[in-house]
């Protein structure tokens, strides 16, 4: 994501994608502990689904639909548990991406709405788009002049009891529209299939900094709930 591509250039997250899956189970307890409607998603689900372990973690994502946790509340609440906010990313002027480090790798929180049967990621556009960088104190801002969104079939979620976490109940169709009918072929790169990408031209940020700078930033533009 464009926020880890921020994060680990200004040190705050590994950049030489070091493994971290030895972490997997730690982290995953962190998500169960916060006991709030949160699933895994991405590479993340994709270890959980495929490969039923994490052969190779540089990150763990997570997903939810309630904009409500969008909060100070649920910020502090992940913070509880050992994590540190480092990064935010803004689409259409709201908050769409938490990004927590845990001893020094990734935990991203991503917000997807629901919209007519489908359900939505939006991310600033770190894949194609051009970019301004500039600093506010010590907030670290990264504008883009676009962002990109994908669009699939509404995510039904069910409680799998052997992992305690919420999970997709068709992960299958996540996987097709994010990396292509060939998301069961282990791959020894990133591979994402941008035939199911909208690219829009309009500005989108993302923020990195120390937690208590980019909460009072936060705030400060009303973009928590």
């Amino acid at each position: 994501m464009g926020l880890k591509t921020l994060l680990s250039k200004l040190g705050i997250i590994e950049s030489n994608k070091k493994d971290y899956s030895h972490l997997s189970e730690e982290v995953l307890e962190l998500v169960r502990a916060l006991k709030e409607p949160v699933f895994p998603m991405f590479g993340t689900l994709l270890s959980l689904h495929r490969d039923k372990a994490f052969l190779f973690a540089d990150d763990y994502d997570f997903a939810f639909f309630d904009r409500s946790l969008m909060s100070l509340k649920f910020i502090e609440k992940v913070e509880s548990l050992g994590a540190s906010l480092k990064g935010a990313s803004v689409v259409n002027d709201e908050l769409i991406e938490l990004s927590f480090t845990y001893k020094k790798v990734g935990i991203d929180f991503f917000y997807l709405s629901n919209e007519a049967g489908r359900s939505v990621h939006l991310c600033p556009n770190f894949r194609t788009g051009n970019k301004v960088k500039s600093k506010k104190g010590s907030i670290k801002l990264r504008n883009f002049d676009s962002y990109f969104s994908v669009s699939y079939p509404e995510i039904e979620l069910h409680h799998d009891e052997s992992l305690g976490l919420m999970m997709p109940t068709d992960p299958v169709s996540i996987f097709e529209q994010h990396y292509g009918n060939d998301w069961n072929i282990k791959k020894t790169r990133n591979f994402i299939d941008f035939n199911n990408y909208t690219f829009t031209q309009k500005d989108a940020q993302c923020y990195a900094g120390s937690s208590e700078k980019l909460k009072a930033m936060l705030i400060d533009k009303g973009l928590l709930v």
